[in-house]
């Protein structure tokens, strides 16, 4: 018993050395205090066939308190970057790749890849480079990009059309039909109805909206919808006309809202603006751009006045809310040189009442400026380990006139402080789901021995409960974009294990 209490006011002890060690480096992590974190799982693991289950909770309780004052589980770990991983390559036609999203296009579990070509004056159209995973949801494998895999966008109704330059991409099921659209931006399209009379239609700053008409596992994009639902984020000419955004439900509300940034791309500042869904899940509609929503800057000042490529909104931080971050790049990213940046805007508000605070640069350890020129990041759990790993697409090596390289830096963090002082993991199947989908959850104590089960957010908002045999499908429609956790306990044996599910919005 002398033993046992020794080793626990050693785990005590090492719990406030991590917690001082996170505070004093500003809240990130660093190698020696994630060492730390693993050998404090360990350690508690060591007690569990000798202490009870009602001291084994206690101690728990005691080293997350701790834990949790230096914010030591809220801080992130990213490794060095990993040139071109999981057999992802540049785009070898035309220009430089650009915006790009993961999403699972093809509704097998795992996370695919689709890019954009920059077409830096030398491109009318979308060209759209899908990366089919051939992999598995933590151990991707990804084919050669392909152009026009799932269909070539144009715009119907048009005689002829075109679309002028634009960097950013993302995938988001818009319209709540079960399926992932694509919505681009550009600095101008331009559509003619009538050859002969000279009839035409422009718009400065559109963003595209390319619907998903085929279905969640065989994905069809062959239109091309300029301002959909009242979106307008455009102006009168080309000032203030580079615009990225993301959509994600970011005030809780069932639908899906934007959030993004706009610049002239020529050292004139960057812009943040947000547009408020006020319809539904299913039916959007947009109001008008806010300027400096959520507490955000209405412009951004830092040494970057150039353009912002991309925007992520994600939990980077793993405390249940989303967090706002900014790619950024200085004013000569046309050229071969130039650098690039990562703004974090952290979310210190609540998933129902966003509110940001002032904006950190380089967040994490995470430095842009290693790759020059312009590099835009995304961030997704690409490994399947339940955290969220940095993906950057790097033009530094050949400019705007590609081809691309992809840089992958994983997340080495620890998750949540359940998941630290758990011994037992879950199975869920597939952990690439849209709200909407039912994954299946399986306990690794195999069998039909009945369990109760519990959902949370990772703010601990609980979001299901129920029982089962041994297996179940979760249903998780109308959830929130996030990550939450999976608790279930065998009703015989008391015995407990954790699993991390990612949903992503729509």
């Amino acid at each position: 018993m002398i033993h046992h209490a020794r080793k626990q006011r050693q785990l005590k002890n090492l719990a406030h050395r991590i917690a001082n060690e996170v505070a004093a480096n500003g809240g990130a992590l660093t190698r020696r205090a994630a060492t730390w974190l693993r050998q404090l799982k360990e350690g508690y693991a060591s007690l569990r066939s000798l202490l009870s289950s009602a001291a084994m909770r206690k101690l728990a309780f005691v080293l997350s308190a701790t834990l949790s004052a230096g914010t030591a589980l809220q801080a992130q770990s990213f490794a060095d970057p990993v040139t071109n991983p999981f057999g992802l390559t540049g785009v070898p036609w035309g220009d430089a790749s650009v915006g790009f999203d993961f999403v699972d296009l093809d509704d097998d579990g795992d996370y695919d890849l689709v890019s954009r070509e920059l077409g830096f004056g030398s491109i009318y159209e979308i060209h759209l480079a899908f990366y089919v995973n051939n992999g598995s949801a933590s151990n991707p494998e990804f084919a050669a990009p392909e152009e026009g895999l799932f269909g070539t966008p144009i715009m119907p109704g048009f005689s002829y059309w075109e679309t002028y330059n634009g960097v950013a991409l993302t995938a988001a099921d818009l319209d709540g039909d079960g399926d992932y659209d694509l919505l681009a931006h550009a600095l101008y399209a331009y559509g003619e109805t009538d050859d002969y009379d000279e009839e035409y239609v422009e718009w400065y700053s559109p963003i595209l909206f390319m619907e998903n008409t085929g279905t969640p596992s065989a994905p069809e994009f062959n239109s091309i919808e300029v301002n959909p639902f009242g979106l307008d984020v455009g102006s009168d000419s080309y000032v203030n006309s580079w615009s990225s955004f993301a959509f994600s439900d970011i005030d809780a509300d069932g639908d899906l809202d934007l959030l993004g940034t706009r610049s002239n791309g020529y050292g004139g500042g960057i812009a943040v603006f947000g547009c408020e869904n006020v319809g539904s899940s299913t039916d959007p509609s947009f109001l008008p751009l806010e300027q400096g929503p959520f507490g955000l800057p209405g412009e951004i000042v830092s040494e970057f006045e150039g353009i912002a490529p991309a925007v992520d909104l994600t939990d980077l931080d793993q405390d249940g809310d989303l967090d706002f971050i900014v790619s950024v790049a200085d004013g000569s990213y046309g050229d071969y040189g130039g650098v690039s940046g990562l703004l974090f805007f952290e979310n210190q508000g609540s998933p129902e009442s966003p509110a940001f605070a002032a904006q950190v640069a380089s967040p994490f350890g995470l430095q842009l400026s290693q790759f020059g020129g312009l590099a835009i990041t995304q961030f997704c759990d690409l490994d399947g380990d339940g955290d969220l790993d940095a993906i950057h697409n790097d033009n530094s090596v050949n400019g705007i006139y590609g081809p691309n390289e992809f840089s992958y830096q994983e997340n080495t963090a620890p998750v949540s402080i359940q998941e630290l002082f758990s011994t037992e993991t879950a199975q869920i199947l597939p952990n690439a789901v849209h709200a909407g989908d039912s994954p299946w959850i399986i306990a690794p104590w195999g069998g039909q021995s009945p369990m109760d089960y519990e959902v949370s957010d990772l703010s601990g908002r609980v979001v299901a409960t129920g029982n089962a045999l041994g297996s179940f499908q979760l249903n998780t429609s109308g959830w929130p974009a996030g990550q939450y956790i999976v608790r279930l306990l065998d009703l015989n044996t008391r015995n407990q294990a954790l699993g991390r599910l990612v949903v992503n919005g729509g």
